[in-house]
């Protein structure tokens, strides 16, 4: 063993591999740093093809409370899939037809939602979560309307009772 650093060349074989060991990590890790912080510039579509009352109050509130910085509204479906297979943007939102009329019914309204999976690791992971976190809280602000409607109808007779009894 006392032999093997006595040796020239295998001195040599150790600088050679601590300076690409070294190289590697001066050149490569400052690439990793912005990833986390680009993640707010991906570029999302709204689509809304109902054009109702509460589509329109829901694409402003998603348009107003995604954590993105480029986030545009659309009605053309057909433009926005062109979009995203082009990866001018990253993640559509498509409210569809007859949305108002499944809330007002009181059926569970559907999203839907357009993505490239042939982007980026990082880029399919902030729309699996986007798709997910934006799922769960229309469905339940859905539901808490719906909720606060029907109070609402059952309690304004029994209000408008007593109001008149009082009268």
């Amino acid at each position: 063993m006392t032999k093997w650093f006595t040796n020239k060349f295998s001195w040599l074989g150790l600088l050679i591999a601590s300076f690409i060991s070294l190289s590697f990590l001066f050149c490569a890790l400052p690439a990793f740093k912005q990833m986390p912080t680009n993640a707010k510039n991906l570029p999302v579509v709204i689509v809304n093809q109902d054009n109702q009352q509460i589509s329109n109050k829901v694409t402003t509130g998603l348009k107003d409370n995604l954590p993105f910085k480029h986030v545009t509204t659309s009605t053309d479906l057909a433009g926005t899939k062109q979009r995203i297979k082009d990866r001018k943007a990253s993640l559509a939102v498509v409210i569809p037809a007859g949305f108002n009329k499944d809330v007002r019914a009181g059926k569970q309204p559907t999203l839907n939602f357009v993505v490239n999976n042939a982007n980026s690791m990082l880029q399919t992971n902030v729309n699996q979560s986007l798709i997910s976190r934006v799922q769960s809280t229309v469905n339940a602000q859905l539901t808490h309307q719906s909720l606060v409607g029907m109070y609402a109808k059952q309690l304004a007779p029994k209000m408008m009772k007593t109001a008149m009894q009082a009268g």
